[in-house]
């Protein structure tokens, strides 16, 4: 496929080797492919598979270096490879510096990306003003919340801090029935999986599990299920029934222990804040409510954008913004958030 074919993005840095020593040094190098020439613009491309569809271009006015990617193709991977090149060309460390244009009007198709990457982050995702939601810039447009958007990104950072909590609290019940099912005979593939599986379900429920266990017969065995979740297997019905009521007495046991009845109220404290921050986020649909209820701070924004009422705030990596990997780490555990979101309804 040629480059020609790929939309591209941007990047710009700023280079401390001089235009002119930078330019001679590339000339002659068996990994550059010159490109056409033009006044006060140096284009290449790099002898690499892995950059094939890559345009590099040095701008000698302002001494920096544009790379322009197709979507998708990671920049540190991208600078990992031309980094050496440029190294070993004029025999010395050349230091890149991320350089947004000053003055450079963030374009309406930026916005228009941004927006719809917005848009795939909701809740239900759907269509405003012809913009479809389009996942391809869910990141990018988290980077513009992480940068620009302090309010919005303050609500991330709790329900991400909810979330959490949840998880531990899942997490601390799960440990406590591992040695309860390996004791009953479960296996121990299983243990780890089924302990979470029950562990969900009773915090979901409130300490309620009758109406989980159940019995089947399945290709030749009889097996005992929790939730739908088949923890094991038997030979004979009379084997599979006193499993189930031997699990239905220890569940009791366990959901009235002081240790889980804690764990409980740390789980319901911290999903009702979730399910609080995620309608502040996403918008409600019920009761009295003002619009900015009703939208949800994510719907508001989109609003803002597509009506032009607000500039575009904050950088991605495509206008000038620069992530380490903390940052990244971070933005993307706020996208699972998101995903984990998509088609619920409180």
């Amino acid at each position: 496929m040629k480059s020609s074919s790929f939309k591209k993005v941007q990047y710009w840095f700023h280079v401390d080797v001089p235009y002119l020593e930078l330019t001679y040094a590339l000339f002659n190098h068996p990994k550059i492919e010159i490109g056409k020439p033009s006044k006060g613009r140096f284009t290449f491309k790099v002898k690499e598979l892995e950059l094939s569809d890559v345009t590099f271009q040095l701008a000698r006015r302002k001494n920096v270096l544009g790379i322009f990617a197709p979507i998708g193709l990671d920049i540190e991977e991208i600078l990992r490879i031309i980094k050496p090149i440029l190294d070993e060309a004029v025999r010395k460390p050349v230091i890149l510096q991320p350089y947004a244009i000053e003055g450079e009007k963030v374009s309406e198709k930026h916005v228009e990306d941004i927006v719809s990457g917005l848009i795939s982050l909701c809740r239900d995702a759907y269509e405003i003003e012809h913009v479809k939601a389009n996942p391809m810039f869910r990141m990018l447009a988290l980077q513009h919340i992480y940068t620009g958007y302090a309010e919005l990104q303050r609500i991330l950072d709790d329900l991400s801090n909810a979330k959490d909590e949840m998880e531990r609290a899942l997490n601390d019940v799960a440990s406590k029935l591992d040695p309860i099912l390996r004791e009953m005979g479960v296996k121990n593939e299983k243990v780890q999986r089924a302990s979470r599986h029950i562990a969900e379900k009773l915090l979901i429920s409130h300490g309620k599990y009758e109406h989980y266990m159940k019995m089947d017969f399945e290709t030749g065995y009889y097996v005992a299920e929790f939730g739908g979740y088949i923890l094991a297997k038997f030979d004979n019905k009379d084997e599979v029934e006193g499993f189930i009521k031997k699990l239905g007495s220890v569940l009791k046991v366990f959901i009235e222990n002081g240790e889980f009845k804690q764990e409980l109220q740390r789980y319901e404290k911290a999903s009702n804040m979730y399910q609080r921050l995620s309608d502040v986020l996403h918008g409600k649909d019920f009761g009295y409510l003002s619009e900015r209820e009703r939208l949800g701070e994510l719907r508001l924004l989109i609003v803002k954008l597509t009506s032009k009422t607000e500039k575009l705030k904050g950088k991605c990596e495509v206008c000038g913004g620069r992530f380490d990997e903390k940052d990244l780490k971070e933005l993307k555990k706020l996208d699972s958030i998101f995903l984990s979101e998509v088609g619920k309804v409180f």
